[in-house]
């Protein structure tokens, strides 16, 4: 199995590393994306969500797809309600 190379692209305004080409794990070594974002909990890593939305539509990836996906990942990722809404309503997706 190829080594998988985890991509830091920036950090949050509260000190986590932001990690890019989340869609690789899924697209190129079959993780599902709620794995990844238990295992982004895990290790106090933040998503760049339009990067992942973007990436998967250029994947040809459904609508309704990405946006079943992207809030399972953040109902992981924010036990806040309210941080979920921002997220959501940022990516359009409320």
């Amino acid at each position: 199995m190829a080594k998988m190379r985890l991509k830091m692209v920036g950090k949050t305004t509260d000190e986590k590393f932001v990690l890019g080409d989340v869609f690789k794990f899924k697209d190129t070594y079959g993780i599902p994306l709620s794995v990844v974002a238990q295992v982004m909990v895990d290790n106090n890593l933040r998503v760049p969500w339009l990067e992942l939305v973007a990436d998967m539509r250029a994947h040809g990836i459904r609508e309704e797809t990405i946006k079943q996906e992207v809030k399972e990942m953040i109902d992981i990722l924010y036990q806040e309600l309210s941080d979920q809404q921002v997220i959501l309503g940022r990516l359009g997706f409320v």
